[in-house]
């Protein structure tokens, strides 16, 4: 069995691999960062990595670029404003809908701008997100299966039950006049889903102070533990395999957490 040092070298790559924050051709509001591999080529994969609260998305891109390195895989971090709109909202882009902002749509056109830059063939991306950009990330491959080949989902402040039953967010019964998609189940058994929280993760989450709240809003769990677990049932629920990975006596931290979903993208984005 390999090492971990065997798998991933730690070695930081050359600061010429990694771009300056670049503003999205499509919506100048908003922005993105790559990390390039050294091996670089059409056949190369797709990795997007989603921020947390604290907008740090360089952080969140070079906790992945030893991955990256050896991996073939371009990352792509996009930055999501706080108070885009001037509002000083937090949670926007996590629910995928702010005011006349659909963030869904934004990344997919991100993902197409990338594609065009790096000459890339993929068609599919893997997505990555700790904290709010894991609400995102798990909406986003609910709403986009044939675009996501792999979603890890790491330390969500709520999440979205594929419950029919219950409208957006909550559930995912009103999706098609919400948004105009219907939520394809089949297609989403054939993403690669990984969900990862810490054991001693007591962040509060979602709650009543959030500009985007609902009632209901925690009934999937008041911890993060208990949220991943009612996520799992409700993916295994729909015939949806999912790995859980619980990091023992870690919080509510980045750095912390990312490992296990490195190891997940090193076999689920295999080319």
């Amino acid at each position: 069995m390999q090492s971990i040092n065997e798998i991933f070298d730690h070695v930081t790559p050359p600061a010429k691999d990694k771009t300056p924050i670049t503003t999205c051709k499509t919506d100048p509001r908003f922005s993105y960062t790559f990390y390039i591999p050294p091996t670089l080529s059409p056949k190369t994969s797709l990795l997007t990595v989603i921020h947390g609260n604290m907008r740090s998305v360089e952080r969140t891109r070079d906790a992945f670029v030893d991955f990256a390195r050896w991996n073939d895989c371009v990352i792509m971090a996009p930055l999501f404003p706080l108070g885009v709109l001037g509002d000083d909202n937090k949670d926007g882009f996590k629910f995928i809908q702010e005011g006349d902002i659909r963030y869904d749509l934004l990344l997919l056109e991100m993902f197409a701008e990338a594609r065009a830059k790096f000459g890339l063939e993929t068609e599919q991306m893997g997505i990555f997100g700790f904290a709010g950009g894991a609400q995102f990330a798990q909406r986003f491959t609910l709403l986009h299966p044939h675009k996501v080949k792999a979603a890890s989902i790491s330390a969500p402040g709520s999440v979205t039950l594929l419950d029919p039953d219950k409208d957006w967010w909550i559930g995912i019964g009103d999706t098609k006049e919400r948004f105009g998609i219907e939520v394809d189940v089949d297609a989403l058994a054939k993403v690669a889903f990984q969900l990862v929280v810490g054991t001693a993760d007591v962040d509060p989450g979602t709650n009543e102070t959030s500009a985007s709240w609902i009632p209901g809003g925690r009934i999937a769990g008041e911890t993060a533990h208990e949220r991943v677990r009612s996520l799992e049932a409700s993916l295994n629920d729909n015939n949806i395999k999912v790995q859980v990975d619980l990091v023992s006596r870690k919080g509510h931290e980045l750095l912390d957490l990312v490992l296990p979903s490195k190891l997940f993208f090193k076999e689920a984005l295999a080319h």
